[in-house]
């Protein structure tokens, strides 16, 4: 009998590792995929031209999100000429140093 009770404990035993094993592998599985998610996607802005000033939009947004103190008409020609069409960064760095650019 003692044998039997130490059989069934022990079987039980391996059935709850295993199914915390299987757990486990489930949730890491899912945070790498979350992680994967998150490195590929960002955000885009566009620079543009707003009341005569440098400004940042999210993409295909009408009301800028930052309205710097740049005045557009101080800028050169070419830049002006672009930020009429609007200019596309993607990534806060690469925001970060467009910014830096245009308002230095």
């Amino acid at each position: 009998m003692r044998q039997y009770i130490a059989f069934i404990f022990t079987a039980i035993i391996l059935m709850v590792l295993v199914i915390i094993s299987a757990t486990f592998q489930v949730k890491t599985e899912d945070l790498t995929l979350t992680e994967q998610k998150t490195v590929i996607t960002e955000e885009v802005y566009v620079l543009k031209n707003d009341n005569g000033r440098l400004a940042v939009f999210h993409e295909d947004e009408t009301e800028p999100i930052i309205t710097t103190d740049t005045l557009i008409e101080n800028l050169p020609y070419q830049d002006q000429e672009k930020l009429k069409q609007g200019i596309n960064v993607t990534g806060d760095k690469n925001l970060r140093i467009a910014l830096e650019d245009y308002c230095s």
